[in-house]
């Protein structure tokens, strides 16, 4: 976490980046990092066999009644109101 503060506040010096921006892209990488670290804990947690295997790799063609449309994982939610710049 320190190195990636370290080298945002770089790029922002190097960009000359208001203060609101830099702080944006601290709370967006906080943001992907514990959004990471919750989906290697639940994977952790689940004990699958596979644990590499995603809906990506899955062969659809092999089960015919299966519809690959009701296995989609959910679509995101959009953001709050005024906070799509810092969520975005």
């Amino acid at each position: 976490m320190a190195d990636a503060v370290e080298a945002r506040l770089r790029h922002a010096q190097a960009e000359r980046l208001a203060p609101l921006d830099l702080v944006a892209m601290l709370v967006t990488d906080e943001l992907v990092r514990r959004q990471d670290r919750l989906l290697t804990r639940r994977r952790t947690q689940a004990r699958l066999r596979e644990a590499d295997k995603t809906l990506d790799t899955f062969d659809f063609d092999f089960n015919k009644k299966l519809n690959q449309a009701c296995a989609a994982p959910p679509q995101r939610p959009p953001a709050p109101v005024g906070c799509g710049a810092i969520l975005a």
